[in-house]
Parts: C-alpha cells; structure tokens; sequence
C-alpha cells in the first residue's frame, strides 16, 4: 500500500500500460487494442493486478490512477495514428468508484478534446467492481458517452457479475467472452451451443462480440465461426 502512494506521488513512477492487440476476425487487422496496468517496485518486483488492483480501489487511488490511463491511452491512440491511420481505438478498464467522481464525463470529454480524438477512439471495459446492482445507476451516464461516440464493453463475459442483467441494464456496444469461457468452449464441444445462444444474443442486439484468451488456431477457428466480431489474446 505505501509503495503504490509513493509511486503515486512519484508521478505513478512503476506503474506501466501494456497492449493487448484486438484483431477483427475476418480482415485480420488491429484497430484496437486493450491497456492493461501493470505496477513494478525494485523491492517487490512486478505486482500482480489481482493484488494491486483492491488496494487502489479500497483506498480510492483508483481515481487517480484510473485518470492517468486513460490520459496515457488516449495520448497512445493519438501517437499510434501518426504511424497507422486506420487505428482506432484504445480499451480502458473502469471501476464503479470512477463512475461515481464529480466531474470524471468531463475528464473524459476534456482528455479526448485534448488529443483531437473522437469519442470512438475510447472504450470504456466495465470491471468486476461494476456489480449488477450498481450499473442501472449510471444507465444514463453510459447513454451520454454513447451519444458522444465513447463505446462500452462488458468485460469477462461469463464469469461473476457480468450477467444478462447487465445488458439489461447498459447500452453495451461490445460484449466480451471470458478467455475461460473461450478456452472450454475449445476443450468442450458440447457446451459450444451455449456459444452459439451467446453470439445470437450479440447479433440481434447488435452488440459486437470480442472473445479473449483465444491463442491457437483450433481457438481462432472455432470462435470466427461462431461468429465472434473480434479476438483478443
């Protein structure tokens, strides 16, 4: 806890974004890409997000935290267009505590205007503190982003709170399969109709289906034909 203060008063010295490359399964090209936050101390070593992650977001340096990804995302987006016009787009991990400052659709609106970007070019993910029971509260907030092009995903699919409720709830433009969930469809082909229902579902609510985890050919395969919008993994 006192290493992630420091680092924060340090101008978040050891924290780092790593990319994830986002790939349209039928052109196979990457127009977007994943930020994932990663902390490192030279006493600790590199830190895994399932143990830093509660800290921030118990202590509510998730706030701070949360603004210097986004700022360092969009900044990337920006820097990446120079080199490849055709990308498009960064996704941000969100936690509810986010949500919940006075002033972070501002923040948000002000960063992309401070990179001449538009609202496309971020995605907000929905992490696993966005519970069900908070989502219907900021139903109208998530339409405001969406009115100004901002996207939302809900993120691990399958797992925990990311339930059809929440579709329910939000106006999810993507919907993303947990890689576990990716992975069994792959090990167990009789649960694969419940991928079927699942890209159904995506399809008739337009809503674009993003499977993680998927990191063979056995796996690209079956989820492109399943009809999985994009890949991650």
């Amino acid at each position: 806890r006192e290493a992630i203060k420091k680092s924060i008063r340090n101008h978040f010295e050891g924290f780092e974004l790593f990319y994830q490359p986002i790939v349209h399964s039928e052109e196979k090209i990457c127009e977007s890409a994943e930020a994932l936050l990663r902390f490192h101390t030279p006493e600790l070593g590199m830190v895994s997000p399932m143990d830093f992650i509660p800290i921030l977001e118990t202590s509510k340096d998730i706030i701070s935290v949360g603004a210097w990804v986004i700022e360092k995302a969009m900044e990337t987006v920006k820097e990446w267009q120079t080199i490849n016009p055709d990308f498009k787009q960064i996704h941000v991990n969100v936690s509810t505590i986010q949500f919940h400052v006075p002033g972070f659709k501002k923040f948000v609106f002000d960063t992309l205007k401070k990179y001449s970007l538009p609202g496309s070019a971020l995605v907000l993910e929905l992490t696993e503190s966005c519970r069900v029971k908070s989502t219907e509260e900021f139903a109208e907030l998530f339409e405001e982003f969406k009115r100004h092009g901002v996207m939302t995903a809900l993120d691990d699919f399958g797992t925990g709170y990311a339930s059809l409720i929440v579709l329910c709830d939000i106006p999810v433009d993507i919907l993303k399969l947990d890689l576990q969930l990716t992975q069994n469809f792959v090990k167990h082909p009789q649960h694969r109709a419940i991928l079927k229902l699942v890209a159904d579902l995506c399809k008739n609510g337009k809503i674009r289906l993003c499977a993680e985890g998927v990191e063979t050919e056995e796996s690209l395969s079956l989820m492109k034909n399943a009809g999985a919008d994009l890949i991650q993994g």
